[in-house]
């Protein structure tokens, strides 16, 4: 099965919470595809590591030393690294001299331990050990700080009510508290007591001029929150982008790049789902950018919720885009502290293994029946194995997942596999209805090709193009056309994707822009192949298809030289030595005999298709070089290969 038709899937379900696209959703590779989701997860700054309470010095009875301590621990835990911060802690806390630590300072130690453990997401065994050494103090100065984090624990779990209590004791302690006052309204948000627009207007009122940097931007942040929780993604971003020019934050980024991704969906279909068309690739472009650099700079806290909502996005921009290989990547540098209670990355994960051929029982472990089926019988289907991909696939399509269109192409697939045309026939008019369905045509097209049935394979592409949508059905459709030299069709495929009618997604813009140009030069429309390839941005094109495409300029515009550095660059970077002897040829009708011979000095005769070229091309570059004799010796040594070689002299 050729990967490249892979395509992740004709429709996106947008909801609450992460779900697999319902079992009757629309989606498909050629050949075979798995429906992945427009995804919203609950993420606001408080539920992340990162953005937790951050240790606040007072300047009141705390010895001068401690606060040198203290301080650069308290970055790290604005810096999202709880880890280490709780390790410097500890080293405070088993050190001797904390024994004569004050009542206020050893509370900063155990208020910044249980910080830490709070922000990692810790048991409630080790919450409470910490709760329990606070509470014994009695009385400290700044007690409203225990309150708030213990309330961002119980908000974190979903003890909304809890929360606020906690968090309402801290202001009645600290009724200028800026951390407690801006996340009481974050709960009320969430309890769904207050509106947004009254949250909204609470929050700005808050911020005054003589606040810190820190708490103007944690309310920037909060209004970031309470704004993608209502779906207002223009302004979410705008909001996280303001907390985090104030100060910067995990989360802040975090909440940019999700921003992002939902702006990036233009419209959604009455039915819930989007089609690829209606996502803006550049605004996802920017958020997976984001999120890149989040995982590059990641620390030892890449853990629990922060990780579960950081990777289900990149993955899932990773599927939509079907870069399959970085999902894989990933996963295997985080896969230790991976979550697999995460349904939704459980998926993609698996997804992007069978698409490689890998087949891993540990992650098949952690999906359900549908799911097991689904990506096991793809597994089976790209490695070949059909009939073993058959017995998974009937009984399923056979029970309760008759309509089930994703296993409806699998099946189909399958049985094309096993050239069991008359059961494809029988299943495909089972499958069929009224309505167009373009993943269950473009089966049967296939079907068609395989079984020479032209006549009948054009008129059905005929049907075709008239409701292309899926951008990957969009690409199989355009190969189709090329493979049959259906010129015409091609035109007037390429004037439609240029005004917008058909759309591919930017992963797929190489492949059709190369075909495009081939198309042109296969019947000779130079023009049209000129104007094209001089205005491309070759930053977008993959780079074997770039460098095929440069050699083919340059061999139309008869620049054989720069035709020949082309060929070098593609023998340097696929490493195929027939591109070298092709970049020896050049390089002698250009009359560059010195590059010619350096080239040459790269070939052994014994790795490329026609050993007898490389000892004429030598004898050329010999003879250039006025060396007859050694010319005629190298025509001799060519004679083992071939008997009737005319001399190039």
């Amino acid at each position: 099965m050729d990967f490249k038709k892979f395509i992740s899937s004709l429709g996106l379900n947008l909801n609450n919470n992460i779900k697999q696209q319902n079992k009757t959703g629309d989606n498909i590779i050629q050949g075979n595809q798995f429906a992945e989701n427009i995804i919203n997860v609950n993420f606001d700054s408080n539920n992340i590591a990162k953005m937790q309470e951050m240790i606040e010095l007072s300047m009141v009875g705390v010895n001068s030393e401690i606060k040198e301590k203290i301080l650069p621990i308290d970055k790290l835990i604005s810096d999202g690294k709880n880890q280490l911060a709780l390790k410097e802690y500890i080293s405070i806390f088993e050190s001797e001299e904390f024994q004569s630590y004050s009542k206020n300072e050893k509370f900063l130690i155990y208020n910044g331990i249980l910080n830490c453990y709070v922000n990692l997401n810790a048991s409630e065994t080790e919450i409470d050990k910490w709760s329990i050494k606070i509470e014994a103090l009695g009385d400290v100065q700044d007690s409203h700080k225990y309150y708030y984090v213990k309330a961002i624990w119980k908000y974190n779990n979903g003890d909304l009510k809890i929360a606020k209590a906690l968090n309402s004791k801290a202001i009645s302690i600290d009724p200028n508290y800026i951390n407690a006052l801006s996340f009481d309204v974050l709960i009320r948000v969430r309890m769904k007591t207050i509106s947004y627009e009254e949250a909204s207007k609470e929050l700005k009122e808050l911020i005054r001029h003589d606040l810190l940097v820190k708490d103007i931007s944690r309310i920037y942040g909060i209004l970031g929150d309470i704004s993608l929780m209502n779906d207002k993604f223009d302004e979410s971003f705008e909001y996280y982008k303001e907390s985090n020019e104030y100060e910067k934050g995990f989360a802040k980024e975090l909440g940019k790049a999700i921003s992002l991704y939902h702006l990036s969906i233009k419209k959604i279909r009455p039915d819930g789902l989007v089609d690829f068309q209606n996502i803006d690739f550049e605004l996802l472009k920017e958020s997976q950018s984001i999120l890149e650099r989040i995982y590059e700079n990641k620390s030892d806290d890449f853990i629990g919720h922060s990780a579960n909502v950081f990777l289900t996005y990149l993955f899932n921009i990773y599927s939509l885009t079907a870069k399959f290989d970085k999902t894989v990547k990933i996963f295997d540098e985080v896969r230790e502290v991976l979550d697999f209670s995460n349904a939704d990355i459980t998926r993609l994960v698996v997804q992007a293994q069978v698409t490689k051929q890998i087949y891993d029982d540990e992650v098949f472990s952690h999906l359900d029946e549908y799911d097991v089926i689904k990506y096991k019988s793809f597994y089976l289907e790209i490695c070949e194995e059909y009939q073993q991909a058959y017995d998974i696939l009937l009984p399923a399509i056979e029970g309760k997942y008759f309509s089930d269109k994703l296993l409806r192409i699998s099946f189909l697939n399958c049985l094309q596999g096993l050239r069991n045309y008359s059961d494809y026939l029988k299943y495909y008019k089972k499958f069929k209805n009224a309505e167009i369905d373009e993943v269950l045509l473009m089966n049967y097209i296939e079907y068609l090709e395989k079984s020479e049935k032209y006549d009948e394979m054009i008129e059905e592409l005929h049907r075709l193009k008239e409701c292309l949508r899926n951008p990957f059905i969009t690409v199989a459709y355009m190969k189709t056309l090329r493979r049959h030299n259906l010129y015409n069709e091609l035109d007037d495929f390429f004037k439609k994707l240029d005004e917008g009618v058909y759309s591919v997604i930017e992963g797929n813009f190489s492949m059709v822009t190369y075909d495009r140009l081939m198309s042109y030069l296969k019947r000779g429309n130079y023009s049209d192949f000129y104007s094209i390839y001089e205005s491309l941005d070759m930053r977008k094109m993959r780079e074997v298809e770039r460098l095929i495409l440069k050699i083919n300029y340059y061999n139309a515009k008869g620049e054989y030289s720069n035709c020949g550095k082309a060929y070098f660059e593609l023998y340097e970077h696929e490493k195929n030595p027939n591109d070298l002897v092709k970049a020896v040829q050049n390089m002698i009708i250009a009359n560059e005999i010195p590059v010619a011979e350096m080239y040459l000095e790269y070939v052994n005769p014994m790795e490329i298709d026609q050993p007898e070229i490389y000892y004429m091309y030598s004898a050329m570059v010999l003879r250039d070089r006025n060396k007859l004799n050694d010319a005629f010796n190298k025509l001799e040594e060519c004679k083992a290969f071939v008997t009737d070689l005319n001399s190039p002299f």
